[in-house]
């Protein structure tokens, strides 16, 4: 009996101090909820003090507003710059699809010249160092050239079918009234790639050099141009011809030259000798 009760008592001595414990953290609970009335109030008495005070006019809050909104893009400027590009690891590859008109046109030439063990492709740059023109060529003599506004043959219109040609949209060049390159075939870039491999196809066969073909035609380019049966030749050969001219013009003056020095020796001799022959005749007659 005892023991149960020194047990008791000392259960009831804790339940007192654990009450004691709870009394306490209500005190500190208390006391907090009183300090945040406490700020509370400050911070009201504050608004309140701000209220007064807060005499800006309108343009000095569009200032700060102002203010305020370029600080805020100079950070998002800033976080863009110091935002890292993330590279992406896919390499892109054209299709077929992706390709532009041009590219697909040089593609034809490109499969061609890998077929043929004797033909090459050869790109020529522009001012501006950007590739414009491809050639397929065969050694030094070109087959087909594709360039920035046309497509050319170094062929004539006559050596292909007429129904490719006429198929195919085919434009004259006109020199002065008359029909120039005609050992050329010049088709307009907007030729179709399945219309330019029939052409190419056909053009690989001939081995006939651009000269050959030129004499065949009777072809007339920029350097000579026959109309009315004259032949007429382009302002470049003009100039040529000119210096050329001049050249041998200077040289025939040079002959004359001194041909006229010799002749007027001569005339100075023979006068010398006529005046010397009068002399002595005169000196004869006084003597005689």
């Amino acid at each position: 009996m005892k023991m149960s009760m020194e047990k008791v008592n000392g259960s009831a001595a804790k339940m007192n101090e654990n009450s004691e414990k709870e009394e306490k953290n209500m005190e500190k609970v208390n006391g907090s909820a009183v300090k945040v009335n406490e700020n509370s109030d400050k911070k009201e008495k504050v608004m309140k003090n701000e209220a007064i005070i807060d005499d800006r006019t309108e343009e000095t809050k569009a200032k700060t507003r102002k203010m305020n909104k370029k600080g805020g893009d100079k950070g998002k400027k800033q976080a863009k710059k110091n935002k890292k590009p993330v590279e992406s690891t896919k390499k892109s590859k054209k299709g077929v699809n992706d390709m532009t008109h041009k590219e697909k046109l040089i593609k034809v030439l490109e499969d061609t010249a890998k077929k043929e063990k004797d033909l090459e492709i050869r790109i020529l740059n522009d001012r501006a160092s950007t590739p414009s023109t491809f050639r397929l060529m065969r050694g030094n003599e070109i087959i087909i050239t594709i360039r920035k506004t046309d497509v050319v043959a170094y062929r004539p219109r006559s050596f292909f079918a007429k129904t490719l040609i006429n198929s195919a949209p085919v434009y004259k060049v006109m020199l002065k009234g008359v029909e120039g390159f005609t050992h050329f075939t010049h088709f307009k870039l907007h030729i179709l790639p399945e219309t330019l491999e029939k052409v190419v196809k056909k053009a690989i066969t001939s081995k006939k050099t651009e000269k050959e073909w030129k004499k065949e035609c009777k072809a007339v380019n920029k350097s000579v141009l026959k109309k009315d049966g004259v032949v007429k030749k382009s302002g470049k050969l003009t100039v040529a011809d000119i210096k050329r001219q001049q050249a041998k013009l200077k040289k025939e003056l040079a002959a004359l030259k001194s041909a006229e020095t010799k002749l007027t020796k001569t005339k100075t001799k023979k006068k010398a000798a006529k005046k010397s022959s009068n002399v002595i005749a005169k000196v004869a007659e006084t003597v005689a």
